[in-house]
């Protein structure tokens, strides 16, 4: 492409700007939480979407699922199982899906388990026992790192929306005031500083106070991160976004998209999370009372 005309080069540079109001099905997600907060339920609400189940757990989730049993294999093949489900490796899953014209949205449930798979198969294929077998940063580069950024990196390509789940732990962290634990993710390091800054919008479920109309407790997303908790939005100063709301228990998915068609939608959710907290300071539960 060299001697480019000035009219040539011209036409190869963007004329107009674009991600203005994007699509919410074509962002890359992190959301952490809790076991059974509902992670897997949650992503499953978002229309035209694959769960891909990395470990046990979704029996009761109602969507379009494949199973990875492995990373990779030398002889891999796509089997079905008595319930009808398809079983594959996560590198013949990629190539289908790159190759298909199926579906807006992949869920990693678990990305932890997605990179132990990943370390399983790498550490054989290198003949070691655990990537700290190699020099300093090596090993976990050749067994976790490159293979799990390039089928990730796959992925995103395509154009599809990328949801990755993973659990809420409790680490120390490092701050100007001085060190303080916080709620972050209990994904790998590396894996870590590939998804987190690749992830449009990393979410943080937590439960809320017990709602007596459905006799559970409020699942509670934050979307703006603290000293205490890791979460945040790349969506925070170009349009409304609340910052902690209470999840629609029965359109979630309807919920969210609002927030990014309504600035109205966003204010009046994060309405309703504030009144709900003074509510439960104002009547404790009865578990409190007793």
């Amino acid at each position: 492409m060299a001697n480019l005309t000035l009219e040539q080069a011209n036409s190869l540079l963007p004329s107009v700007a674009h991600g203005s109001i994007p699509n919410p099905l074509k962002l890359i997600y992190t959301l952490i939480a809790e076991p059974k907060w509902g992670k897997s339920t949650w992503f499953s609400t978002f229309p035209d979407s694959v769960l891909v189940a990395f470990e046990q757990g979704q029996a009761f989730i109602e969507a379009k699922k494949v199973v990875i049993d492995a990373w990779a294999a030398k002889n891999s093949q796509v089997t079905e199982d008595d319930e009808g489900l398809r079983h594959m490796t996560f590198v013949d899953f990629v190539d289908a899906i790159c190759a298909s014209d199926m579906f807006k949205f992949v869920i990693i449930d678990t990305a932890d388990m997605a990179a132990r798979m990943c370390v399983d198969y790498n550490c054989t294929r290198l003949g070691i026992t655990h990537p700290s077998d190699m020099e300093y940063g090596k090993g976990y580069d050749q067994a976790l790192n490159a293979p799990f950024r390039q089928l990730i990196g796959r992925i995103a390509k395509s154009g599809r929306g990328i949801g990755f789940i993973t659990h809420t732990e409790i680490k120390d962290s490092r701050f100007t005031s001085g060190t303080k634990a916080r709620k972050e993710c209990s994904l790998p390091g590396g894996v870590v500083k590939f998804i987190i800054p690749q992830s449009d919008m990393v979410l943080h479920g937590k439960f809320g106070s017990l709602n007596k109309q459905t006799g559970k407790r409020d699942r509670i997303l934050v979307t703006e991160g603290s000293d205490d908790m890791l979460a945040g939005s790349r969506a925070q100063g170009k349009y409304r976004m609340p910052s902690r709301f209470i999840v629609d228990p029965v359109h979630p998915w309807q919920q969210w998209e609002s927030f990014f068609n309504d600035p109205d939608a966003a204010e009046a959710a994060e309405a309703a999370y504030n009144k709900s907290i003074k509510k439960a300071k104002a009547e404790p539960e009865e578990s409190d009372a007793k």
